[in-house]
């Protein structure tokens, strides 16, 4: 399979796991999660991934870092240092057998939660990466109760810094 090949068909799953989170008003993430499992739309965890919600100056700087080489230009520091403070927004670092090598970006606000910048390091794509981050962050949308989840593609960080600058 061609690198092409692979990320269509990554993105084709990515479009399953979320093909039930429709942005429906009456929608609660207990019926998105229960949905996505009777649908048998359950990623298997990676047994190599863990992900981690962080806060420290240093994850931050590996969190850019990582983005920026993902995304293969500079992410404004400033920025995400000061947007980091921010009470409604966590940053996803993952790491796979211990090194950092993805980042997730998460906006929790009036109970819906946004994602931003899934970004894997180059090295590490085609594992199944994405697909256990998103696993995990529509976990972390039961925990905190969303009405709503939504995946914002692309980066659009304008989106990010007219909400919260």
């Amino acid at each position: 399979m061609t690198q092409e090949e692979f990320e269509k068909n990554d993105l084709e799953n990515i479009k399953k796991l979320f093909q039930s989170i429709e942005l429906e008003t009456n929608c609660s993430s207990m019926n998105i999660i229960s949905t996505l499992y009777e649908d048998n739309l359950k990623v298997d965890i990676n047994e190599h991934v863990e992900t981690h919600y962080i806060g420290s100056k240093d994850d931050i700087q590996t969190w850019i870092d990582i983005a920026s080489k993902a995304y293969n230009f500079t992410l404004n520091h400033q920025f995400f240092y000061s947007i980091s403070k921010n009470k409604y927004i966590d940053f996803v670092l993952t790491y796979y057998d211990g090194i950092p090598i993805a980042t997730a970006l998460i906006i929790c606000y009036k109970n819906r939660l946004n994602i931003h910048m899934i970004s894997v390091l180059p090295e590490y794509k085609n594992k199944g990466i994405k697909n256990s981050i998103i696993q995990e962050i529509v976990a972390y949308s039961k925990r905190e109760n969303s009405s709503h989840l939504i995946l914002q593609t692309g980066i659009r960080i304008s989106d990010i810094e007219s909400k919260f600058l």
